[in-house]
């Protein structure tokens, strides 16, 4: 039997290995379930993206956006309300909900998102488009809104 310095065995380091290795074995994790809070007087928190396809010009005044809802729903986003659109000098602000699914329990992997269209009273113009989905105090910290910004592209 080959032993190394210190005194240990071949066998021993691979029995060593083979024990250290069998408890880090990589395990699926099940879905996060978490008890959905209540929902937003309008509806549940949901945000928007521009699809990978659309272009913005000054003149536009209808684009489609991709909606998601934000709390857990079973990966399911579901029915979105109709946006919410204010217009400012410096920007346009979409807010879209999505209607209330009610208290419950529901697994959180990421839910899918729901192609609507915005029809602007007015173009774009120069103002920036601003998901207000991220202006909600409601709305939890994510991804989704590091900005709420969504054209011009940073």
């Amino acid at each position: 039997m080959t032993h190394f310095r210190g005194g240990f065995s071949v066998g021993a380091l691979l029995g060593l290995a083979l024990l250290t290795t069998g408890c880090q074995r990589a395990e699926i994790p099940a879905p996060l379930i978490v008890e959905a809070s209540p929902v937003a007087e309008d509806g549940d928190v949901a945000v928007w993206q521009l699809g990978d396809a659309v272009e913005i010009a000054a003149d536009t005044a209808e684009f489609d956006v991709e909606v998601t809802r934000l709390r857990c729903s079973g990966g399911i986003t579901g029915e979105v309300l109709d946006p919410v659109v204010s217009y400012e000098p410096a920007q346009i602000v979409v807010r879209f909900d999505a209607a209330p699914i009610g208290d419950g329990i529901f697994a959180c992997p990421a839910n899918d998102a729901v192609l609507m269209v915005v029809r602007l009273d007015e173009p774009v113009g120069q103002r920036e488009l601003v998901d207000g989905g991220c202006l909600r105090p409601d709305t939890p910290t994510n991804v989704f809104c590091e900005t709420a910004t969504r054209w011009p592209a940073g």
